[in-house]
């Protein structure tokens, strides 16, 4: 598919403790200026731009720098998915209307030991958030509600697919512990 085809370009990050199985999402507020999202889960990210010169590994850091008022947790993510290819998604979405768009979604994995996903955790809770909130979630949880169909619509933008195929592909979830262990960012 031609990116000319596509309503938007996305990027997010899974931000994950392969030990705990908890993952850190973000929920939209009452301050989005799109009502349709308002209460909704996404993956910290949003769209590209221009000045992103399609660089989704730019467009990442870029949208965490805008979503998150600790700049050095944003540096630290940043490192734990700097070396990475991210898996792109193609999702379809009708954004509250009966028009549906097709978007893509690079998806990047911060996996980060209990220690350093903790100190994330607490950190961004105390120094806030400039867009949405963030809601800490286990892997239950997760799996809960991508596999029940009322409990999809809690996620933007069709996400639940991508979360499906992250917690339905063995082999996917193979490469998550694999990568965790070898890709421990340096604070």
């Amino acid at each position: 598919m031609s990116e000319q085809e596509l309503d938007h370009q996305s990027v997010g990050v899974i931000i994950a403790c392969p030990g705990l199985y908890k993952f850190l999402f973000q929920v939209n507020d009452e301050g989005h200026p799109d009502p349709r999202c308002r209460g909704r889960m996404q993956l910290w990210g949003g769209h590209m731009k221009e000045e992103d010169d399609n660089n989704p590994f730019l467009a990442l850091k870029r949208e965490l720098s805008e979503e998150w008022c600790d700049q050095s947790v944003v540096e630290e993510v940043s490192r734990c998915v700097s070396r990475q290819t991210p898996r792109r998604f193609i999702l379809q979405s009708n954004g509250g209307s009966p028009h549906p768009y097709r978007y893509s979604l690079d998806v990047f994995l911060a996996l980060a030991p209990r220690e350093l996903f903790m100190d994330w955790f607490i950190r961004l809770e105390h120094q806030g958030f400039n867009e949405g909130r963030m809601v800490f979630l286990t892997r239950e949880m997760i799996k809960y509600y991508i596999s029940d169909k009322d409990l999809q619509r809690l996620f933007l933008g069709n996400l639940h697919e991508v979360m499906k195929y992250y917690f339905e592909s063995e082999e996917s979830l193979s490469g998550l512990q694999t990568f965790a262990r070898s890709s421990r960012p340096h604070v």
